[in-house]
């Protein structure tokens, strides 16, 4: 949603602008994306493997 308004009369500033702006984009949230959350978690999994083979070692 835009509102612009305009005024040009005879006062020093001619050109008044007052604007205001609803953007959709502006309202939302970043959210991670499904397969970024995926490879994190599988990248995490990973790492517990590889702690786990460690300390059976011992």
């Amino acid at each position: 949603m835009v509102m612009d308004h305009y005024y040009q009369g005879a006062d020093p500033y001619p050109y008044v602008n007052y604007a205001f702006r609803i953007s959709a984009a502006d309202a939302t949230a970043d959210v991670p994306e499904p397969l970024s959350v995926g490879l994190l978690g599988a990248g995490l999994l990973g790492m517990a493997l590889v702690r786990r083979r460690r300390a059976a070692r011992r």
